[in-house]
């Protein structure tokens, strides 16, 4: 009987402490699936979304509603007109830390 009550206990401990691991918030931007296209607000980051220490026209995509800098290809924000207004384009590409790395961006 004492067996069937210290099993019952631990089992009852377990549930309600967890098993100790603590679990870490996932940034928003992170939740966006990688390498998969979609369909996602792009802009200048200067002009449109105010990036702190961003200068000039440089472009930037909203996912899961923050801003992110473009890289890893060439894109003329200014000459697109996404300083005067945010358009939509089909990207594919990677979040990596406040970047968002592309492999492609079609307007």
């Amino acid at each position: 009987m004492k067996l069937i009550l210290v099993h019952t206990l631990s089992i009852v401990i377990l549930l309600l402490g967890g098993c100790g691991e603590e679990s870490t918030p996932v940034p928003q931007a992170a939740t966006a699936a990688a390498n998969t296209e979609q369909s996602v607000e792009i802009g200048c980051a200067s002009c449109i979304y105010k990036i702190d220490g961003v200068e000039g026209c440089v472009a930037a995509v909203k996912i899961d509603t923050q801003p992110l800098l473009v890289t890893g290809t060439q894109i003329n924000a200014h000459a697109l007109g996404l300083c005067t207004q945010a358009k939509q384009a089909i990207v594919i590409g990677n979040v990596e830390g406040d970047k968002f790395v592309a492999s492609k961006i079609n307007l």
